[in-house]
């Protein structure tokens, strides 16, 4: 069943996509898929717009899809069958899944969302390539974000004022931004970011994998790797901010000045039971401090780091040359977490960095 207000649905004899634009709502189902997207789409105030596994939404040109107020917008796949949003014309993009004060219940589950591109003259516009929160907490688990530019925040994902989704599971990918390539939150979010491999995105200066402004982000169980920040903060960067660091793994992060790993500005971060491990930059290359307190624990930091359990030693991954980031047998990271945490499935004591396969679940 599909139910539009004010759209155009066209079908014409003999095409099975069908085109849409305007205020939608209802349920897009696998049997009238693809979803050929022909003008900017808004899911109206206190509506809903449910998608089912499988269904393909193409959009033909620079368009959005707005959630707006109190609206709901459910796109949940299967690990087999996802809901796949992209563009036809993958230079020129598509302007990106808008949250803009919507609903609670909002979901993204085992989507792909790629080539979304964030540009214009005010935040609702530049920021977030793939996916914007405006004060709103939609959850969004088990999804490939992939391929997404913004302008200025969040290549993948942008949090802003007031957001605090629930980002679990995903694997965040070859994003881009000027600020937090990967994920961007900005002015008092407070986002738990977790279970998510964080990789191969690149931001013009501040946060390749991460960037937090003025926020609280929990960020726990997360590998991040491979990003790039052409000035400061390789794998996560933090202004403003007290982040809550726990089981992550930062590794292979580059940054061009300081902070290959991570970068803390004017922030009182904590950070337990993690892995900060041969990022690379000319000064700091694993964690740099401006007028920032930081506390940390039974972690393991290349070089050392004074702090209760901390540890100077090789993790030992498996393959870390083919993106095999888990622990060797040998590794001294393994039962070596804080006994107070979570223990691990075994029933262990935590082991230090993520933990491989991940097996927490869902805090909300």
């Amino acid at each position: 069943m599909i139910l539009m207000v004010g759209a155009a649905i066209l079908a014409p004899a003999g095409v099975t996509a069908i085109e849409v634009q305007g205020d939608v709502k209802g349920t897009w189902s696998m049997e009238d898929s693809p979803y050929n997207v022909v003008g900017n789409l808004r899911v109206p105030r206190g509506n809903s717009l449910n998608i089912e596994p499988g269904v393909v939404v193409n959009f033909q040109g620079y368009y959005r899809l707005l959630v707006d107020t109190m609206a709901v917008l459910k796109a949940i796949g299967t690990e087999t069958d996802s809901v796949i949003f992209t563009a036809q014309d993958t230079a020129q993009g598509w302007r990106g899944i808008r949250f803009i004060h919507a609903g609670q219940l909002s979901r993204l589950s085992y989507c792909r969302i790629e080539y979304g591109r964030a540009t214009g003259y005010d935040r609702e516009e530049f920021d977030g390539g793939g996916i914007l929160c405006w004060s709103s907490n939609p959850s969004i688990v088990n999804c490939t974000i992939r391929r997404n530019r913004a302008e200025w925040w969040g290549g993948g994902i942008c949090c802003e004022e007031h957001s605090n989704p629930l980002i679990a599971g995903n694997t965040i990918c070859e994003n881009s931004a000027t600020y937090g390539a990967g994920i961007a939150c900005s002015f008092y979010c407070s986002p738990l970011i977790t279970r998510n491999q964080i990789y191969d995105n690149s931001a013009k200066t501040l946060g390749g994998g991460i960037y937090s402004r003025y926020s609280e982000p929990r960020i726990e169980d997360n590998l991040l790797h491979g990003n790039l920040a052409k000035f400061k903060g390789g794998g996560i960067y933090c202004r403003g901010s007290k982040p809550k660091i726990t089981n992550i793994t930062v590794t292979q992060n580059e940054a061009v000045r300081v902070g290959g790993g991570i970068c803390f500005v004017f922030s009182q971060p904590t950070i337990r039971n993690s892995i900060i491990w041969e990022n690379s930059c000319p000064k700091s290359p694993e964690i740099h401090l401006d007028r920032s307190t930081l506390t940390i624990r039974y972690s393991d930091i290349k070089g050392g780091w004074k702090g209760t359990s901390n540890i100077n030693e090789d993790p030992l991954f498996v393959d870390p040359k083919k993106g095999d980031f888990t622990l060797g047998e040998e590794s001294p990271c393994i039962d070596a977490g804080d006994p107070e945490s979570f223990q691990d499935r075994d029933g262990s004591v935590s082991d230090m960095g993520a933990r491989f396969p991940s097996w927490l679940e869902d805090k909300r």
